[in-house]
């Protein structure tokens, strides 16, 4: 029995550590390919035009723009369907088909026929959907549609498309431009008398009246009263905008935490704190309500990694920016340009420039060269771990990183040792990377990445601020 019982942990182990395993997409100039953490190929390079996770580790679109297959983790094809666009929805994958809308299963069967001008899921095995232009000005009504693809009238008209349904609820607009919002059932349930009603989340959503915004949970009722200019949430607050100043509830709306006084107070929320600006002073405050950090109108503060926070007091180019701790200490020297990548890793940029004098301007300006710009890893505290020599820094997820240089791209673990070398400047022929891991390296022009994770994409810090 012992035997058998340790037999079924390891068999359940090893299921445990393959199934966790990361998949990793390497889309960069000269190379597309699906690999695991190893570097090993699931999809080799040149396969594929184009490749994006559908699923995480399970599903991948495949193909090139506008006809895509779906295939598994092991890069086999799923079905014979081709669409022009997907997305997980949970219990499906509504795919396009041309200007039409259906929905596929994870094994890339067709569970309903592409056939709807909007589709979204309800959550409960079936769906929302409409059959008119939704580019017109004419309300379309909203239809139920069941797990056996019949559909059923709900009586709802709405312009503007379907948005999707979250807690169980589905905002919609009427054509008089008054929201409402339905159930996974296509029932009314908040009826259409409101200014403007978000997505709901965590049981909540902003709404407006027209005299005021305000908070109300998934049956209207009122959580924070429509009294203010405006509202911003975050996973740790609510902040409203009032005249004299801010007010900062809990993320539920139920508790009152602070009031800031001050008029013409501006806020925005980045992930894991309230930054506030008056005109002559910006200030971050934590969740906890305490002041972390303060300067003048010209400081800024973007959202970092881990609960830190990227501050920034001069012009682009500038050594103008570093790291700051959760308790609002200085975690790093100043650099040209910080960009967050994961937990504990950053990329940090270096750039030439030049001093002349501009008359019109009237005083010493810089001249930046922006063909030297070149981009290194660095840590949580500001240590460099790579020199400033990449073009693009992405994080891919898990403990890997894509680094690209002129003639590579590089597949890297977090301290920026190579795993896998793809060379790109003569031939696009995979190297194995040396053992023991060296930094791969190479100049490059600098390109604006395509997601959150990557160097050269500029972070907001958060929700646009609140007059």
């Amino acid at each position: 029995m012992r035997y058998w019982l340790a037999v079924l942990l390891l068999a359940l182990l090893l299921t445990g550590g393959a199934l966790s395993e990361e998949l990793l997409c390497v889309v960069a100039p000269g190379v597309t390919a699906l690999v695991d953490e190893s570097g090993a190929d699931r999809i080799p390079n040149g396969t594929y035009e184009e490749i994006f996770a559908v699923r995480e580790g399970e599903l991948y679109a495949v193909g090139r723009r506008s006809e895509y297959r779906l295939c598994d983790g092991e890069g086999r094809l799923l079905g014979e369907t081709e669409f022009s666009m997907i997305c997980d929805e949970g219990d499906c994958l509504v795919y396009r088909d041309g200007a039409l809308y259906g929905a596929l299963n994870a094994r890339g069967e067709v569970v309903l026929e592409a056939a709807w001008s909007q589709l979204t899921s309800s959550g409960t095995g079936g769906w929302l959907a409409m059959e008119g232009d939704i580019l017109d000005d004419q309300p379309d009504e909203i239809l139920v549609v069941d797990a056996a693809g019949e559909a059923r009238s709900t009586g709802v008209h709405a312009v503007g498309g379907l948005s999707p349904v979250s807690d169980g609820r589905m905002p919609y607009m009427t054509s008089g431009g008054l929201y409402g919002a339905i159930d996974a059932g296509g029932r009314v349930v908040i009826a259409p008398r409101l200014r403007y009603l978000g997505a709901f989340s965590g049981g909540a959503a902003i709404f407006s009246d027209g005299e005021g915004t305000g908070l109300m949970d998934v049956d209207g009722r009122e959580l924070i009263p429509p009294k203010y200019a405006c509202l911003l949430r975050s996973a740790g607050m609510i902040v409203g905008a009032r005249e004299d100043g801010l007010d900062v509830f809990s993320p539920d709306g139920h508790a009152l935490r602070a009031s800031l006084p001050g008029r013409g107070l501006e806020a925005s929320l980045p992930e894991g704190g309230l930054i506030v600006r008056d005109g002559a002073q910006t200030r971050l405050y934590g969740e906890d309500g305490a002041l972390m950090l303060q300067g003048d109108a010209g400081l800024t503060v973007a959202p970092g990694a881990a609960g830190q926070f990227i501050a920034s007091d001069g012009a682009w180019g500038e050594a103008c920016q570093w790291l700051v701790n959760p308790d609002g200490s200085a975690a790093s020297d100043r650099r040209q340009r910080i960009l967050p990548l994961c937990p504990g890793r950053y990329a940090w940029m270096e750039m030439d420039g030049s001093e002349y004098y501009s008359a019109e301007l009237g005083g010493i300006q810089t001249s930046w060269d922006y063909g030297s710009l070149r981009y290194g890893l660095m840590d949580g505290g500001g240590v460099p771990l790579t020199a400033a020599e990449y073009r693009e820094i992405r994080w891919l997820g898990g403990e890997r990183l894509l680094m690209v240089s002129e003639d590579a791209v590089c597949l890297a673990d977090l301290n920026g040792a190579t795993v896998r070398t793809w060379v790109t400047s003569e031939e696009e022929t995979p190297v194995d990377g040396a053992a023991g891991g060296e930094s791969p390296a190479g100049n490059a022009a600098s390109r604006e990445a395509d997601d959150g994770g990557a160097a050269g994409r500029e972070r907001s810090g958060g929700e646009e601020p609140m007059d």
